[in-house]
């Protein structure tokens, strides 16, 4: 039970963030989107990717442009690097939450 109130925390900080933060992730995912030169690989990633920009919450977009991230190399090596540290961001936001619940016997 405190594992899955721990999860459901780190959901809320991290779905919080993603909506401070719509703005910037929805320009990145419309920019990927938008990439004419991606392999015929990254086809499922971006159909999800452009379903999530259709929904109103932008945390949505975070497992999408995840996905999305490896097919950008080499070519948009910039934005897979954005995507990286996006996914890394919410990763640490998850750990710190657990740390911070663990820490208070929570």
């Amino acid at each position: 039970m405190q594992a899955a109130r721990g999860r459901r925390a780190a959901d809320r900080s991290v779905t919080s963030w993603a909506n401070d933060h719509a703005a910037s992730l929805r320009q990145l995912a419309g920019t990927i989107t938008d990439l004419p030169d991606l392999p015929a690989t990254a086809a499922d990633a971006l159909t999800a990717l452009r379903d999530a920009l259709g929904d109103s919450d932008p945390a949505q977009l975070l497992g999408p442009l995840s996905e999305a991230g490896p097919h950008l190399r080499p070519a948009h090596a910039d934005l897979a690097d954005r995507v990286t540290d996006i996914g890394r961001h919410t990763d640490e936001m998850r750990e710190s939450e657990h740390r911070h619940r663990s820490s208070n016997g929570s």
